[in-house]
């Protein structure tokens, strides 16, 4: 389960889209779900995400985010000296629904 307390203390300020990308990207389980997500590549490169909140609206108290991440993921090979895997970056897309509790921060990472 994620836990996105300063995200949930942020929201309505000038920080919270911060303090979110911030909070979400350290997260281990976001990481897990991206490395499901993926559609090209066999391993997640996890150095060099871009978050876009496409909508945040507050429902019942909840904090309703969709989202689309942008991030890289590689063919990894046995790495071997002959190995004729390629080792580049390629391009992946992630578009997440998250829920955050108003209560309590618990968080849901859902599909779109």
């Amino acid at each position: 389960m994620i836990f996105l307390p300063q995200s949930l203390s942020t929201f309505g300020s000038d920080h919270f889209e911060r303090t979110f990308k911030q909070e979400l990207v350290a997260q281990d389980e976001f990481a897990r779900y991206l490395q499901q997500a993926m559609q090209f590549g066999s391993a997640a490169q996890l150095d060099d995400i871009e978050i876009m909140l496409n909508r945040v609206v507050e429902i019942d108290g909840d904090i309703a985010l969709h989202i689309g991440v942008f991030y890289h993921s590689i063919i990894a090979g046995c790495n071997c000296a002959d190995d004729p895997s390629p080792v580049e970056k390629l391009n992946e897309y992630a578009e997440i629904r998250v829920r955050i509790d108003g209560d309590n921060a618990a968080t849901i990472l859902k599909p779109c």
